[in-house]
């Protein structure tokens, strides 16, 4: 962590992601910036990759 001031609070914060909740978006911050994007949820990379269905033997 640097030691400059938070461009936006912890409440910036939690009134752009209730925005974002109610209109079907996602958010992406990026902290170095200080900047909080509203973005469709389709846009935003996956860090992992999705979960392939196996069956598993139960015995």
């Amino acid at each position: 962590m640097s030691g400059r001031p938070a461009l936006f609070t912890q409440a910036d914060l939690a009134r752009v992601f209730a925005a974002a909740k109610r209109v079907g978006m996602a958010v992406r911050v990026d902290l170095v910036r200080g900047i909080a994007e509203v973005v469709p949820a389709g846009d935003l990379p996956t860090p992992n990759r999705p979960v392939e269905p196996r069956r598993i033997r139960v015995l």
